[in-house]
């Protein structure tokens, strides 16, 4: 059977996926590109805006008239959180949440025609679904989900309910699932995870750096990254236990949301302005040079211009490399939805337009101070006569070769700020 597959989100949807499409394999299936006329679509929908919501309905129809006869297989956040507003759909033959994702195999296999809904109740699912390896379809990095869930209910977000508790991946299946990835050639692992600070939190006999312990052991395995982090999870004992792995890569997405304590305690963010910062502080004094990103949000219920202005200039206060804006969107279910004082779409635009001014700057600077210093880049792809890849802090770096670099780490001297991306040489080779 040919399977067209399309995801939606964040890394750890990419990264489930992914393994739903290694075992479709395993079991003879062929993975074809989206947009070819194929056998059965399977599509891992985002619902963390109302535009992740619209763009998944669109995906899922553009799907259906490619091949009226093809199976449609849903599944994912959006339908786990609003299966009511899915479950009518003519265009969807087979719809299901976020667990027994591997099921929709075996649903697509024995389909007779007959629309089968499958959504369970995400808060009473206390075990973690021990999905395939979940590398990406690339030949320099594999992500390896090792938790789900969240628990923290920001005001804002939606994601508590379409993941439920607090689960993680056991560490003797973390410890084979990273070894058959250091067999098929990947250089990179990232761990990742709906809220990796919470890995081991549910049992409590494990943390996440037993994880990254296990990665560092495993032979072929150069580098190792973390997904998105809270900044409470960012300690003394924390970078202490962390700078013991020198496979470890110093690039820290430490989540923000705003730069404003009153805008953070409406969003029931449990940190400060001043404890991220002091996180920051203490991550550059464990490491030189460490790519800090984050994702900030715009135009949240009751922002006015002060507190949006505290945002602007906090961002331009620590310096990111890299920063994801985008504007606050109301989800039904939150308790933001219905705050008083909500700012209307223009005004949310407006200030992603001055956020992005504020992060280009700060990205600009941070490549402007790596001039001169050699980092260790894995390249990825050749595109346009370059050869592209990150550095170990996650700068992107693009050099001019003739030789072959994919999945090769070099050390390279970085010459030139090009704003998107920095222009290196090659100083010296490495393996």
């Amino acid at each position: 059977m040919n399977i067209a597959f399309f995801t939606l989100g964040c890394k750890v949807n990419q990264s489930e996926t992914c393994s739903v499409m290694e075992k479709a394999i395993e079991k003879g299936h062929n993975i074809v590109d989206f947009n070819e006329k194929a056998d059965a679509y399977i599509i891992n929908t985002c619902t963390v805006t109302a535009t992740s919501d619209k763009k998944s309905r669109q995906i899922i129809h553009r799907a259906k008239n490619k091949n009226p006869e093809a199976v449609i297989a849903v599944m994912g956040c959006y339908s786990q959180v609003y299966s009511e507003e899915l479950k009518d759909d003519e265009a969807i033959d087979i719809l299901l949440g976020t667990s027994e994702r591997m099921a929709i195999l075996d649903y697509i296999e024995n389909f007779k025609g007959e629309k089968i809904i499958h959504i369970k109740d995400i808060f009473k699912e206390s075990v973690f679904e021990n999905l395939q390896t979940g590398s990406f379809y690339d030949k320099t990095r594999a992500t390896l989900k090792i938790q789900d869930g969240c628990e923290n209910f920001c005001s804002y977000c939606i994601i508590p309910f379409a993941r439920g508790k607090v689960r993680r991946k056991k560490l003797a299946d973390i410890e084979k699932q990273v070894f058959e990835i250091s067999k098929k050639g990947y250089k990179e692992i990232v761990l990742t995870g709906i809220h990796l600070d919470s890995y081991g939190k549910d049992l409590g006999d494990a943390c996440l750096l037993d994880a990254i312990e296990i990665c560092q052991n495993q032979k072929g395995i150069e580098r190792i990254r973390l997904g998105s982090l809270e900044p409470v999870v960012i300690t003394e004992k924390f970078l202490e236990g962390l700078k013991k792995y020198d496979k470890f890569c110093p690039h820290f997405h430490l989540s923000l949301q705003s730069g404003c304590d009153e805008t953070l305690k409406r969003m029931n963010r449990n940190y400060t302005c001043e404890e991220y910062k002091n996180a920051v502080d203490l991550i550059r004094k464990y490491y030189e040079m460490p790519g800090i990103t984050t994702d900030v949000m715009t135009g949240f219920a009751g922002e006015d211009e002060t507190e949006f202005k505290k945002s602007l200039d906090f961002v331009s206060e620590i310096g990111f490399l890299q920063v994801h804006i985008f504007p606050y969107s109301r989800r039904k279910g939150t308790r933001a939805y219905n705050m008083p004082n909500q700012n209307s779409k223009k005004v949310k635009e407006e200030r992603v337009h001055k956020m992005m001014e504020i992060t280009d700057l700060t990205r600009r600077k941070f490549f402007d101070s790596s001039i001169g210093k050699t980092v260790k880049v894995l390249f990825e792809r050749k595109t346009a006569g370059y050869w592209e890849g990150f550095s170990e802090n996650y700068i992107p770096v693009k050099i001019a070769s003739s030789e072959n670099l994919e999945n090769r780490i070099l050390n390279i001297k970085l010459i030139e700020n090009k704003t998107e991306f920095m222009v290196g040489e090659i100083n010296e080779k490495s393996i």
